[in-house]
């Protein structure tokens, strides 16, 4: 036998090493309701948040919109006291929904 060191080339190591890292990354990386991989750049991150929240301020301003016209159809008949408390919390509602 000689004694010369046995020398393993670079790609042999590298290759299980990328792979062990493109596993890890595939398991732990965040997906969006489709399955795919979010990329959470500062910038991608900030429109993605932006985006979420326009989402749900519209469905918050659907609501309170159904809100009011059932107030305005006369579900409360004549009682304007009713009416008017109910109104005021729609009012209410949607002055913290600008202010979110």
């Amino acid at each position: 036998m000689t004694d010369e060191p046995i020398i393993i080339p670079k790609w042999i190591w590298i290759i299980p090493v990328l792979l062990v890292f493109l596993i890890l990354g595939y398991a732990f990386s965040p997906t969006d309701q489709d399955g795919r991989p979010i990329l959470l750049l500062p910038d991608i991150r900030a429109v993605e948040e932006y985006r979420v929240a326009i989402v749900r301020w519209r469905e918050q301003a659907q609501e309170l919109d159904t809100q009011i016209s059932t107030i305005l159809s006369g579900k409360y008949g004549d009682d304007l006291f009713t009416r008017s408390r109910e109104s005021q919390k729609m009012i209410d509602a949607g002055v913290r929904l600008i202010q979110n």
